[in-house]
């Protein structure tokens, strides 16, 4: 309902006022506990997503998770993702990042746990929120990778609702008023052609 998606937009955005002042270490830290609680997970995660989805190999999919996680990590940690990143002495430039706010991440059936660890550590690292998406028939291995998330938030004091997930069976109606709502920042869309040419428009 709309009433519904008012409010866990609403959540995404106070959290993300809250958290967009974090250090970078600090941001570091809870994304390496981040991607490590996932790989700790990540037999059972890859064995629920093959009992659920129907596809693939449960062998691949820990690979896939494992560095959907720590590979990412190891790219952003000790990175700069806000403030003053660079500037031009010359052209007297400056480039500056800064959060674009509320991230729709559509996540897709075939690699659900890889999308949604991936998507996490790029929103939060840029002081982003992330509100994700998962495909009907992977909602049961979605909610418990988000659990895990949510409990790594709690640990390091962030704001919980800095990732957040459709958690009761979604749907593609669901899906397209959190990506046409006002206050959605941006989309990152995992998925097949009709979703990501939803997305797009």
């Amino acid at each position: 309902s709309t009433g519904y998606v008012d409010e866990i937009i609403a959540a995404a955005h106070a959290a993300q006022s809250r958290f967009q002042t974090w250090e970078e270490s600090r941001v570091d830290a809870l994304l390496k506990d981040m991607a490590y609680a996932i790989v700790e997970h990540a037999d059972e995660l890859a064995a629920d997503t093959v009992e659920e989805s129907g596809f693939g190999v449960v062998a691949d999919k820990i690979e896939k998770i494992k560095f959907s996680s720590l590979g990412v990590y190891d790219i952003l940690a000790g990175k700069p993702a806000s403030g003053e990143m660079t500037y031009n002495e010359e052209n007297r430039i400056e480039e500056i990042a800064s959060p674009m706010g509320v991230v729709l991440g559509i996540i897709p059936l075939t690699n659900p746990v890889p999308t949604m660890i991936f998507k996490a550590l790029i929103c939060l690292k840029s002081r982003n929120t992330l509100i994700m998406s998962c495909h009907r028939n992977a909602m049961k291995v979605g909610n418990k990778a988000g659990e895990i998330l949510r409990a790594v938030l709690e640990k390091h004091g962030a704001p919980p609702d800095l990732i957040q997930w459709i958690k009761k069976r979604s749907s593609r109606r669901l899906t397209n008023m959190l990506m046409r709502h006002r206050d959605m920042s941006f989309i990152l869309a995992t998925g097949g052609p009709s979703i990501v040419k939803a997305a797009y428009s």
